[in-house]
């Protein structure tokens, strides 16, 4: 390090760097903070395969079966239909699941996706001989998702696990804590008795919603933390150079003595003595 001509370090220069370094991070951490987000998991009734031990993709045994819990049983947010099948195919019953959850305070929904665990699912679309009963319809507390199971195609006894990345129009739907997930099989004209419904096997649903914190709540983080980041900062340097001083005064008078008045300290400590 140079030293100057009365021992002190170039102290502007380093707080010049020190001042460029701090706003650099704090640029970088505030937006590092708005690009974090945590999840928060939401699961009506439990993935069992309908408590078959069947694993995705496989064949679900012909019914009629009940394999509810207990508590499944006298259950109202709707895995009371799950694990359930009345008839040979499943269950042909419209089905309506009910998530609560708690979300984070300063947060918002950054994104929301569902799945769902289902077996025998058909959409109709490119069924000729349906084309007028409307497809299998995905609602989220009564708006349309739109096509959200336009292409599925389960066997009668197939059994899967169908994932729909909810659209960005739905999301504030969420802020209140509560959603209905409503299936709402062969009919578009909303969740009283369909048109025509086929059976199919209810199993789980589960939601995951990412969210993220809103940008003024980061910037206020992220800033008051380097508040007091920067007076420690500050208080560290102020030490380091109270000792710089002491040390450098002691050096210097080693150099040059009382004896030698003359002796004087060059810029980069060469003593003349």
């Amino acid at each position: 390090m140079e030293i100057g001509s009365t021992g002190m370090p170039t102290m502007q220069l380093i707080f010049r760097i020190m001042r460029k370094s701090f706003i650099v991070a704090l640029v970088t951490a505030c937006v590092s903070i708005s690009a974090t987000h945590g999840a928060v998991v939401s699961i009506v009734g439990d993935e069992d395969a309908l408590g078959t031990g069947v694993f995705p993709g496989g064949t679900l045994p012909v019914g009629p079966f009940d394999n509810r819990s207990s508590a499944e049983l006298v259950a109202l947010d709707g895995s009371q239909n799950t694990d359930l099948a009345t008839s040979s195919s499943g269950v042909a019953l419209d089905a309506e699941f009910i998530h609560t959850f708690v979300l984070i305070g300063f947060t918002e929904v950054g994104g929301a996706v569902l799945e769902l665990g289902i077996g025998g699912l058909q959409s109709n679309d490119s069924d000729p001989n349906t084309s007028t009963v409307g497809e299998d319809a995905l609602r989220i507390d009564g708006v349309l998702i739109p096509e959200a199971f336009v292409g599925i195609d389960q066997t009668p006894l197939g059994y899967g696990i169908l994932t729909v990345h909810l659209p960005g129009f739905i999301l504030p739907e969420f802020h209140d804590g509560q959603v209905r997930v409503s299936i709402d099989l062969n009919s578009n004209a909303g969740l009283s008795t369909s048109t025509r419904v086929e059976p199919v096997f209810y199993d789980f649903s589960r939601l995951t919603i990412t969210e993220i914190p809103e940008p003024s709540t980061a910037w206020l983080i992220v800033a008051g933390g380097f508040l007091l980041l920067g007076r420690k900062l500050k208080h560290e340097a102020a030490s380091a150079f109270r000792s710089f001083s002491r040390g450098s005064a002691r050096y210097r008078h080693q150099l040059c003595p009382r004896r030698l008045p003359r002796c004087k300290l060059q810029t980069r400590i060469t003593p003349l003595c």
